[in-house]
């Protein structure tokens, strides 16, 4: 069955964000402590199936309570670009003539420490814009203690595809709603975001997907900097399904090498109809993909 090989890619990219159990809704939009990326790879954002999985089982503080820890970053952003003799690219451009340590400089800032420790500079800003819609709206921001992926993770998405290493998923966010207010708060929070000079550029919507078991609204969204992160809609539905009993079974699916056997055929029409038991949100076609 072509459909079922197709979910695939599309499984390994939703499953692949940190695993997220609910959070109180902050009661204010005051600034959090910077956090500290979780250790390994997770269910959070970005998951519907073209995600992938590995979901630790975490203890989430509300945001209200100021329990996140740190974020440790790279002094330089380069401890892994160094040349034969152990310089980092940065103490080897002081060696060069001034064109081309301009054109070291430039090359360093391409690499993948210094594009993740750029996520984690803008981070904060866009975690209290996050944060102020929350407050504005009255929707629930979950998880917010992981919303930077480790340098574990993002290490080995690099390793994986080392030629296209931009993974937009660093920073990332989910917004959970009402059936009946969740087409509305999406559209609303694109709408404010763009305001504010954050451009959603990429829409997901798979609720009208009738052969994707993952039903959710996945966006990346670029901020006036230029620092793409990833944030992601859901019902409470939806998301506890995500996190639950759905990524139970994909993980049982996902080990078997043949995905058109009986067995795996089996655990992706059970997931096929978990997913049709969710409550529709309200017009929820109106939220159009955007590639």
């Amino acid at each position: 069955m072509n459909s079922i090989s197709s979910q695939n890619n599309y499984f390994n990219t939703i499953y692949a964000a940190p695993h997220m159990a609910p959070a109180a809704k902050p009661e204010t939009a005051a600034p959090l402590q910077p956090s500290t990326p979780e250790l390994s790879d997770g269910f959070h954002s970005s998951q519907g199936y073209d995600a992938g999985i590995v979901m630790p089982k975490v203890s989430l503080v509300s945001a209200r309570q100021g329990a996140v820890p740190p974020v440790v970053v790279k002094d330089d952003g380069l401890s892994h670009a160094r040349d034969a003799s152990g310089l980092s690219l940065t103490q080897a451009a002081s060696f060069l003539p001034s064109v081309a340590a301009v054109a070291l400089s430039s090359a360093a800032s391409q690499t993948p420490d210094a594009k993740y420790n750029e996520a984690v500079k803008s981070e904060p800003a866009i975690t209290s814009m996050m944060q102020s819609l929350a407050e504005d709206q009255g929707f629930e921001l979950v998880g917010l203690e992981h919303r930077l992926k480790s340098w574990e993770s993002f290490s080995r998405k690099i390793a994986a595809n080392p030629e296209g290493y931009e993974v937009k998923d660093i920073i990332r966010y989910t917004v959970v709603e009402s059936p009946d207010k969740l087409t509305q708060t999406t559209l609303k929070t694109m709408e404010d975001l763009e305001k504010a000079g954050y451009k959603t550029i990429v829409v997901k919507n798979t609720w009208d997907n009738e052969a994707n078991p993952y039903k959710g609204i996945n966006t990346f969204v670029e901020s006036p900097e230029g620092q793409k992160f990833e944030l992601q809609y859901h019902t409470r539905d939806s998301f506890d399904l995500k996190d639950g009993e759905m990524h139970k079974l994909y993980e049982q699916w996902r080990l078997i090498p043949d995905p058109e056997s009986p067995e795996a055929i089996a655990l992706n029409d059970r997931m096929l109809q978990l997913a049709d038991s969710l409550p529709r949100p309200e017009n929820i076609s109106s939220v159009e993909n955007r590639k």
